[in-house]
């Protein structure tokens, strides 16, 4: 195991004057949950934001324990979450602990993970969904995440610019972009 981390690049997560350094502040792009046979909730997120003055990464698939301290700094006070409580577009601080994977992005273990700001881009593609799935040439729709920002995604079966021009390019304060998939068929049971 040692030569893998020699190869892939191996860096301690360091301290800045007594107080633990946030390693990366951005938005979650994406979610991988375990539910263990414990009721406990592990897993992963995605974390893409900008390198800032007081940050280390623009980017990092963060590993989620058990003993990860999750909570939320929203209401002025220290609200304590669990990891099923986190959702796609909350702009959140990570503290990491142990090594750092210095692949692209970097791999690392949350320490601490600080909500500092609520996403409300679910419900308003929830909001959107039910306006576009009726325009024909709609294949589905989803949250992703450009420059580090959440953005609405619809997939689009073709790339005409009669389908493109029946979509909005912003929703409720979220950007709308548009990605061709052709078209989608379910499968046979």
């Amino acid at each position: 195991m040692c030569s893998f981390f020699s190869v892939t690049g191996c860096k301690s997560s360091p301290e800045k004057s007594g107080s633990k350094t946030v390693h990366i502040r951005g938005f979650i792009s994406n979610i991988q949950i375990v539910r263990k046979p414990s009721g406990d909730y592990t897993g992963s997120i995605l974390v893409e934001g900008e390198k800032e003055t007081d940050t280390e990464f623009d980017k990092a698939s963060v590993s989620v324990m058990k003993k990860t301290k999750i909570t939320s700094i929203i209401s002025g006070g220290q609200e304590k979450l669990e990891f099923k409580d986190l959702t796609l577009g909350d702009r959140v601080e990570v503290v990491f602990t142990g090594p750092v994977m210095e692949s692209y992005p970097v791999q690392a273990t949350a320490d601490s993970i600080t909500v500092i700001e609520h996403s409300r881009i679910v419900s308003a593609k929830n909001r959107l969904e039910g306006e576009i799935m009726s325009i024909p040439g709609v294949t589905g729709i989803g949250v992703s995440s450009k420059s580090g920002k959440p953005v609405i995604v619809v997939y689009l079966e073709n790339d005409s610019e009669d389908l493109r021009m029946k979509i909005l390019k912003e929703y409720e304060g979220f950007e709308v972009i548009t990605e061709v998939t052709g078209p989608i068929e379910a499968l046979p049971r």
